[in-house]
């Protein structure tokens, strides 16, 4: 018997619905299992700009820092931040005069019978998680007791802090020899001027000065917190600073903001990839091409000059500079997989102005080590001590027989 045609339309309209949400929930259950996979493989989650206040971790770590409280690093107002002499962290302690060294307290000139080996850059040169005795830095004393070895090296730093670091405090250490920590990571640092922009779930909530690309040339661009106290206006005007803070940063411009739909799957997966692809049409943005560093961008503008002013900063001193690239699981699996160094615009730069430098992710890798090994790493990624051990004995040959011969 044919049914009423209001039957017929009610079970046409009951099954559009029923399809909808269904194909609805599979959309849903496919975006969020591309989300756990991208956190999974790619260690790439959802992390909107923090427009309206900061994560309640990250305002407790403005609190604790504002009441003096002891933490591994301490304000800085030219640099953001630099290490805490008062810290009891393992890991992470330092010299009364906030750098690594055997001494407690170094001399500005060297004795006359040591060499002084000074060291810039992030937390791979730091040795961050990694007692003094384990770093690269104090292992290079070992096997070379003439040699006095200063790490200057900051957790979180970006290159252009690390250049300013030597401009600012290293350099009145009268160093022979200054190596510049190269992380291919530190790129991104350089176009930011406040941390939870660049890396929303940071545990550091810091700001920094960065250098400002306008008509070719590069302009400093200060610290916008030149004293403790400013930090209060992130916990009692949040929203106002923020919009403050991102002025001038890279990525407060780029970063998708948070919205009344991100309860769903699609939605927070879109904005997601959205984000990861829109260098596609703006070459100036797009900092990799084929897993490369891109020329055109502004990330390795930048970068280069800063590594340059580095270069002729330490040579104006009459010290030697050396660029180290540092050693990292990710480049040491790229290299073992046959990929190519993301790196390699910039080591065709260095070698074109014929400086000194040491790649040591080719090195290790040449060690015939296991790359993949945890032992070579510590729990949250950086290089172990017995990595170190590694870097040490390679940095010792390279500047006994390459470098310190041509300036005898």
């Amino acid at each position: 018997m044919q049914q009423p045609a209001a039957k017929r339309r009610f079970n046409h309209f009951l099954f559009s619905i029923l399809l909808i949400l269904g194909l609805f929930l599979v959309a849903e259950l496919t975006a969020a299992g591309a989300l756990s996979l991208l956190k999974k493989w790619k260690g790439i989650e959802y992390s909107p700009l923090p427009e309206a206040r900061l994560s309640d971790g990250q305002r407790d770590i403005i609190r604790r820092m504002l009441a003096g409280e002891e933490g591994h690093i301490r304000y800085h107002a030219r640099l953001g931040w630099v290490p805490n002499p008062a810290t009891t962290k393992t890991g992470f302690r330092c010299n009364t005069q906030g750098f690594r060294a055997a001494a407690a307290v170094v001399d500005a000139r060297p004795a006359a019978d040591r060499l002084r080996v000074a060291t810039f850059g992030d937390s791979f040169t730091f040795g961050h998680g990694v007692t003094y005795p384990d770093t690269w830095q104090a292992q290079l004393e070992g096997l070379r007791p003439e040699w006095e070895v200063l790490n200057f090296g900051v957790s979180g730093y970006a290159q252009d802090q690390a250049y300013w670091r030597y401009r600012y405090e290293g350099r009145d250490y009268h160093p022979r020899i200054v190596i510049f920590g190269f992380n291919s990571e530190n790129v991104f640092r350089n176009l930011n001027v406040f941390r939870p922009f660049y890396s929303p779930q940071t545990e550091f909530p810091l700001t920094k000065p960065r250098f400002l690309e306008q008509d070719g040339q590069l302009t400093e661009v200060q610290n916008p917190f030149q004293q403790l106290e400013d930090y209060r206006l992130l916990l009692n005007k949040p929203a106002a600073t923020i919009r403050r803070l991102g002025e001038h940063d890279f990525y407060y411009h780029q970063l998708y903001r948070s919205g009344g739909w991100d309860h769903l799957a699609m939605v927070r997966y879109l904005k997601l990839v959205g984000y990861q692809l829109s260098g596609a049409q703006h070459p100036d943005m797009l900092f990799l091409k084929d897993n490369i560093f891109n020329i055109d961008s502004e990330g390795y503008r930048v970068a280069t000059v800063v590594i340059d002013r580095f270069v002729g900063a330490v040579r104006a001193e009459g010290a030697i500079p050396v660029i180290l690239i540092l050693p990292t699981g990710k480049d040491l699996v790229r290299k073992a997989a046959g990929q190519p160094k993301q790196y390699l615009r910039f080591a065709q730069h260095w070698e074109k102005q014929q400086y000194h430098v040491l790649d040591l992710n080719d090195l290790i890798y040449n060690d015939r080590i296991n790359v993949r090994d945890p032992v070579y790493y510590t729990d949250d990624g950086h290089n172990s001590g017995r990595m170190h051990a590694l870097m040490a004995g390679h940095i010792a040959r390279y500047l006994t027989e390459d470098v310190l011969p041509r300036y005898e």
